[in-house]
Order: C-alpha cells, then sequence, then structure tokens
C-alpha cells in the first residue's frame, strides 16, 4: 500500500513534466499527420497504416517510451523517490518495470485515441464487420477480431521493446542506448519490407518488430497468431535473460 502510494504520487510527478508534456504533443502531432497521409483510404485501412507507418511506430512507441523510461529510471537512480528507498533490489526493479508498463501504457492508449480521432476525421467510410482480407488473403473472422488482435501484438511487442530498452541500460550506460536505438530506428525508417508475400511456414517468420505491426499475409489467422506468440515468446525470454544478468551482476540505488 505505501509503495502504491508512492508510485502514484511519482507517476502524476512525472506526467507533469515539460519534456514528457512534449512527448505527447510530438506524438499527436506524428500520429495525425500519418492519418492524414492516409486521408483517401477507408477506415480500417487508414487505422492499420497509421499504426503501421515506420514514422509514427519509431517516434509513439520507441523514442518516446525510451525517453519516459529513462527518466524514470534516471529519478528512481539518483534516489528522488524517497519512498522507494525501503525495497531491496529485485523488488526495486520490479516496481520500476510496473511504472513504466503503465507509463508506456498511457502513451500507447493516447497514440490508439488520437489515431482514431485523425482516422474519423480524414478517412473515407466507416469501421466495417464484415470479414478481415488483407495481402489477397482471406481469413474467415470479422474485422473488429483482427483489429483487437493487431492492437493487442501492437501493445505487447512494444512493452517488451520497451522493458529490454531499459533493462540494457543497467548494464551500459544511457547514452549508449539511445546510440543504438537511433540505428534500429535509421534502419526501420529506411528498410523496405516485403508486403506482397503470404508467409506460410516457421522459416518465413519475421526479425523487425515493425514486421509485426503491419498487415502481412500469413497462410491463415492462427498461423499468424502462432507466429506472433512465438515472437513475443522469443523477446520475452531475451528480457528475462537481461533481467537475470542485471540482478547477477548487483545493481544498487543510486549506482
Amino acid at each position: 500500500m505505501k509503495v502504491a502510494k508512492y508510485q502514484k504520487e511519482y507517476m502524476n510527478y512525472i506526467f507533469k513534466q515539460a519534456n514528457i508534456r512534449f512527448l505527447f504533443f510530438l506524438i499527436g502531432i506524428v500520429t495525425i499527420g500519418c492519418t492524414y497521409i492516409e486521408r483517401d483510404a477507408p477506415f480500417l485501412t487508414s487505422f492499420y497504416n497509421t499504426l503501421s507507418n515506420s514514422w509514427c511506430f519509431c517516434i509513439t512507441s520507441i523514442l518516446s517510451c525510451l525517453i519516459m523510461n529513462l527518466n524514470i529510471s534516471y529519478h528512481i537512480e539518483s534516489q528522488e523517490v524517497l519512498g522507494l528507498y525501503f525495497l531491496n533490489r529485485k523488488k526495486l526493479l520490479k516496481e520500476q518495470f510496473c511504472m513504466m508498463f503503465k507509463s508506456n501504457s498511457i502513451f500507447f492508449v493516447f497514440n490508439i485515441i488520437i489515431a482514431f480521432i485523425g482516422t474519423n476525421i480524414f478517412s473515407k467510410g466507416y469501421l466495417p464487420i464484415g470479414i478481415q482480407n488483407h495481402g489477397g488473403v482471406t481469413y474467415d473472422i470479422p474485422n473488429i477480431v483482427y483489429l483487437m488482435f493487431f492492437l493487442f501484438r501492437m501493445f505487447f511487442i512494444s512493452q517488451l521493446l520497451a522493458m529490454i530498452n531499459v533493462g540494457i541500460s543497467k548494464l551500459i550506460s544511457s547514452k549508449w542506448i539511445y546510440v543504438i536505438n537511433i540505428v534500429i530506428m535509421a534502419n526501420f525508417l529506411s528498410t523496405d519490407f516485403i508486403v506482397g508475400e503470404v508467409i506460410s511456414s516457421t522459416t518465413q517468420i519475421k526479425i523487425f518488430p515493425t514486421e509485426y505491426m503491419m498487415l502481412l499475409a500469413y497462410k491463415s489467422f492462427s498461423f499468424e497468431v502462432f507466429c506472433s506468440c512465438l515472437y513475443m515468446g522469443i523477446l520475452f525470454l531475451i528480457f528475462l535473460a537481461i533481467l537475470f544478468i542485471v540482478l547477477k551482476k548487483g545493481y544498487d540505488i543510486g549506482k
């Protein structure tokens, strides 16, 4: 209860910071801009394309979460969150990741709301309730079901990437974390992904996170779910491995 109180107070404090408010502004501008680019597309296509846009993903899901999470980590490590002093190393990390999960979730929901509003303003048509079809492959499921799956996958991959970032920041300098992420984002923005192929075997499973934010065609919906869960499982194992190394190496408040 005591931890929850300090956690709530700190979350309120962090979201009042000027740089964090600017991140919300930046997310809003970028997302609205992406919906405007897709203004001639049908509603669902515009919505998907906005969220899967490389610029939108890099800024809203990588850069913003990175800045927010390292900000939280810095304040805790510099002993500014006095209410967490009594926690041991393992519990302290747990509280850090809990706060980061909540802050990333707020960013994600904000991004979805802005994308939905922008799509309603600029796109043609409305949310269809028919059968999901993309890449020439028809899934025998309603559009709304696939939309929920798409958002669920996007949310958890974004969260896992953010947690992996923070975990690595405990092992190396935060400056190098920014350099690594800039290189990754540059790669995302400069790579032309193949969207015409139908993924029908595990040998075709994608390795870039952005490829799971796109409407790629799989041989079936169940196979797409399998590939997505496998990928998220791998990311989760990577996160656990990094967390194990951090705890094994030793991590203290104010280190």
